[in-house]
């Protein structure tokens, strides 16, 4: 099926042609928001959660029901696609409301049942208009924030789904500069004039509908097509992940990990923090396994942290993304400290 595109809720195939690779994840049938590695209970509700399987998949920022195996274009806008998670269910063609989390169900009339790949709660982090996208403490929100030539900050608001909503509940600032909304009621819009020099560092307050807490802050840095083509030339490349066989080659995986972290945070691209930060928890656990008792403190402490970088990268929150660091940056040198007694 490799570069076939199916159209989730029109193009459907038998389960017994399907090869695609999948993993495991268990969902809130009412929160899908609400996710574990294994059995348990919703925090939000307490219903027993139910097992899915969710695939990678290339898909259309504005076309959320494209889902291709490869990269490539939207048949529809042309759009590049970009990567998301799809969740995988069985339907029944003559029954679609017959469904199953799971392969090898049958229908009424004895048949397989179809597989069909849906768009699921935040399985797509990707911006819709070219901007910065960060998820909302609130775990639902998402918005997006862009900066033209002109002036112009236009902040997008969507659901946990990505998908456009009405911005009108929502109050936002950049610095003292309110937010109006735009003619489009999914946007909220301000002139705060052309920056001048870049990158454009923004700081933004939302307060959410129906938020108890404080507003949420978010940080935008914007940088010019310019400097934004100079820091892809300069980026550190990483080699695929892997676990190195040795405890030197771990740790010093783990330093890459730290110098890619370092690099994204001083561009601030908060989004993309969760993947060395995440390698380095996979790393510190293997290295852990090989060294055992004496790494145990820092490398829990360097779990920690890493998970911290993924949320508050997500979230976009500079402030703290750079305490989380301090975090990292220490569970690190106090490993090092520890494999050296």
């Amino acid at each position: 099926m490799t570069g076939t595109c199916l159209l989730a809720f029109v193009l459907s195939v038998p389960l017994q042609t399907v090869e695609r690779e999948s993993f495991e994840v268990w969902l809130c049938p009412v929160h899908r928001d609400e996710q574990a590695t294994g059995l348990d209970h919703c925090p939000v509700c307490d219903r027993e959660m139910v097992q899915r399987l969710l695939v990678p998949s290339y898909s259309c920022p504005m076309h959320q029901h494209i889902d291709q195996e490869d990269s490539g274009s939207c048949p529809i806008c042309n759009m590049n696609l970009v990567p998301t998670t799809r969740e995988l269910e069985w339907f029944c063609p003559n029954k679609p409301e017959l469904t199953s989390s799971l392969p090898g169900g049958k229908c009424p009339d004895g048949r397989s049942m179809h597989m069909r790949s849906i768009a699921m709660a935040h399985g797509d982090h990707n911006p819709k208009h070219g901007g910065l996208l960060f998820m909302a403490p609130n775990g639902f929100h998402h918005i997006e924030g862009t900066l033209d030539d002109a002036g112009t900050f236009q902040l997008y608001v969507y659901n946990d789904f990505t998908k456009p909503i009405d911005a009108s509940g929502f109050e936002a600032r950049v610095g003292d500069t309110p937010l109006l909304p735009a003619s489009d009621a999914a946007i909220l819009t301000a002139n705060i004039g052309v920056p001048e020099s870049y990158p454009a560092e923004l700081v933004v307050h939302v307060g959410f509908p129906g938020a108890h807490e404080d507003e949420a802050r978010f940080d935008f840095i914007f940088a010019s097509e310019i400097a934004a083509a100079e820091e892809t030339a300069t980026t550190i490349v990483l080699p695929e992940f892997r676990i190195p066989e040795t405890s030197d080659g771990i740790f010093e995986a783990i330093l890459n990990r730290d110098a890619r972290v370092q690099e994204l945070i001083g561009r601030g691209v908060w989004p993309d923090l969760y993947i060395p930060a995440l390698e380095a928890k996979d790393l510190v656990l293997a290295l852990h396994k090989k060294e055992g008792a004496r790494v145990s403190a820092p490398a829990k402490k360097l779990v920690r942290a890493a998970w911290l970088l993924d949320v508050y990268g997500d979230m976009g929150n500079r402030l703290e993304v750079e305490k989380a660091y301090r975090l990292f940056e220490q569970s690190i040198q106090e490993l090092e400290a520890a494999r050296a007694q």
